[in-house]
């Protein structure tokens, strides 16, 4: 594998610091033994304590330890108990295991320890990697990651960021760079189980019981007790949905084992298959949680890339082989995009909105060297990214720029106040940030199953843009469309697509304009915006000084309307429903003042006979 040196121009994928399943399953503290009934392992924990260890013909694992070790933890995991000491200044820093012994032996290192023996490494206590040096890189990048989410948003912050870290390692297969194949329930609970244990574990809650397959599932319920009254288990606390779907297959853990006393068939025990229920809410929850951590990842390249530059020169060509296999893919598509896509006078003259224009707009939000910093306050809850780089369009000095926020909003809510608001394109009012006037929404297009050009609704939009007596009016002529994309039942993302489609020659300049305003589902109550865009105002408006003075205030006013007009909107609902939905007055007539909200309504019914009306409703 050949040497990198200097930052790739995709940056480094989000799968550099995921560990792969296989590697949690083989990890010898957080899984179960695979030997054979008659396979034994010894430990060493500390120079004077040992443990033999005997596997049962039930598959439960007992450990022997001295009775006076007042500081020994002991902890069990799918039916094995393991002995972490806190006594002195050691831990537990390396686990390697023999598969043709059938042995384990534990190193421990010193550190720095405090009061009650946790140590300060956060994941040497339990992650093993079977004496695979490969991975060595890996769980550097990933601890530097972690000190820095921690350094940057605070301990409770950063801990929740990384809590989904560690659900993508149960749950994502970074070899394939996609949610990995659940074999069936039990494979499921057991990720599940594992997946508590760690973020349990720091706070000192371990379950025992040597009769209990799948504790921490199957006492969640407890784990929940506590950490409302400690309030110290950052992402059981703040994530609704994660807590609702492990509440759910928690109860269906229980619901299994009660069924499992009335039976002696132990085939039927292990032949439940995954309900499409369970799947849907663990996809859901992956997509949310890698679009977070994913985009805090970029953060961390950006503000930390002489590490990242030292990193990729002493570590990648020692990494896994699939990492590097990543890379050069996506190098390539980036590649290709540059060579590729261009978009010229013609495409800017069409009405038509196809699939590649969606996947442009997609592409422009990834993390490539193109994109610049501009702005970044851990106190804010917004972030802007500016492009030197001119490869996809041949119209010149188009000025791009990306916003990343985070709203404190549900996906449902931050639609119906944007979507159903048609004032945001047609009527100016500064203290918003809408600045055009005299608009009109036009010409609704319904999708047409014969034709590739027509596989997306679309309107037209007309209006001017009016910055002041100073400056000389500007015209706008977009077609808009929208794309929906659900999991399962639920919408999670929600693409306001728009360009240019007509740049004949008026009175007042004509903007020539790509990009989308992206709304991703990121909790119940969280949605991440993305608004990405290469825009050409026309004469001075359009110089890089103008557009390094006034952009740092542009994207501040546009990132602080979009929550004012949600607000707004809020309170002009008509009634709130009893679950606390937001209920926005309907207009159900074909006029033209609905239609952002006609093509999405348009695009769920047609793909996924979905009426957002009722659904949201």
């Amino acid at each position: 594998m050949p040497q990198s040196s200097g930052m790739p121009p995709v940056g480094l994928p989000l799968c550099f610091v995921i560990y792969p399943n296989y590697i949690l399953n083989n990890s010898m503290s957080c899984s179960s033994l695979n030997s054979s009934n008659n396979s034994s392992i010894s430990g060493c924990v500390n120079s004077g304590n040992s443990c033999n260890v005997n596997k049962r013909r039930q598959s439960i694992v007992k450990c022997s330890t001295p009775t006076n070790n007042n500081n020994a933890s002991i902890v069990n995991l799918f039916n094995t108990n393991y002995v972490f000491s806190s006594s002195g200044n050691d831990h537990i820093s390396t686990v390697s295991y023999n598969k043709s012994t059938s042995s384990a032996s534990f190193t421990t290192s010193t550190s720095s320890s405090s009061s009650n023996g946790d140590s300060d490494t956060s994941e040497n206590e339990f992650m093993v990697f079977n004496g695979d040096s490969k991975y060595n890189g890996v769980q550097r990048l990933r601890e530097n990651f972690e000190n820095w989410l921690i350094e940057t948003f605070g301990e409770k912050k950063g801990n929740f960021i990384f809590q989904k870290l560690l659900f993508l390692d149960e749950f994502f297969d970074p070899n394939k760079d996609k949610i990995r194949r659940i074999m069936n329930l039990e494979d499921l609970f057991q990720s599940l189980n594992r997946y508590l244990f760690k973020i349990v574990k720091k706070h000192n809650i371990f379950y025992t019981n040597e009769e209990e397959k799948f504790p921490y599932l199957l006492n969640l319920q407890q784990t929940l007790v506590l950490q409302q009254i400690e309030d110290t288990i950052d992402i059981l606390n703040q994530h609704e949905d994660l807590q609702n779907y492990l509440i759910e297959n928690s109860n269906l853990l229980h619901s299994i084992l009660t069924n499992e006393n009335n039976t002696t068939n132990n085939e039927e025990k292990n032949s439940n298959p995954t309900t499409e229920l369970s799947l849907d809410g663990l996809r859901q929850l992956c997509v949310m949680f890698y679009l977070d951590v994913y985009n805090h990842f970029q953060l961390y390249q950006n503000t930390n890339t002489k590490y990242i530059n030292q990193w990729i020169v002493n570590e990648l060509s020692n990494s896994p082989g699939y990492l590097f296999d990543n890379l050069q893919k996506r190098i390539q598509k980036y590649n290709n995009y540059k060579k590729i896509t261009k978009y010229t006078t013609n495409d800017f003259n069409t009405t038509s909105v196809i699939d590649s224009d969606f996947d442009f707009v997609k592409f422009l939000t990834k993390n490539t060297i193109d994109w610049e910093l501009q702005k970044f306050n851990p106190s804010h809850s917004y972030q802007y990214w500016k492009c030197q780089n001119q490869h996809f369009v041949t119209i010149p000095d188009m000025n791009s720029l990306k916003i990343v926020g985070f709203l404190n909003h549900s996906l449902e809510t931050v639609c119906k106040t944007t979507l159903q608001n048609p004032t945001i394109l047609t009527e100016k009012n500064e203290t918003n940030g809408h600045y055009a006037e005299n608009g009109r929404l036009s010409n609704f297009q319904k999708i047409l199953n014969q034709s590739s050009l027509r596989k997306y609704p679309t309107f037209l939009h007309e209006s001017t843009l009016n910055f002041g007596t100073i400056f000389k009016k500007r015209q706008l002529h977009n077609v808009n469309s929208i794309k929906v994309n659900f999991i399962g039942k639920n919408i999670q993302e929600v693409i306001h697509f728009y360009k240019t489609c007509e740049m004949g020659e008026t009175k007042n300049f004509k903007v020539v304009t790509i990009g989308a305003r992206i709304f991703n589902k990121l909790d119940k109550n969280c949605t991440l915006y993305t608004d990405v865009s290469l825009t050409n105002l026309k004469g001075i408006m359009n110089t890089t000084i103008f557009n390094n003075l006034s952009n740092k205030l542009f994207v501040k006013h546009v990132f602080e309307s979009l929550i004012h007009t949600i607000e707004e909107e809020k309170k002009k609902a008509s009634e709130l429903s009893k679950n606390g939905k937001v209920i926005v007055k309907q207009n159900n007539s074909n006029d033209e003042e609905c239609l952002m909200w006609k093509c999405l309504r348009e695009y769920c019914l047609h793909y996924y006979k979905v009426d957002v009306n009722d659904d949201w409703n």
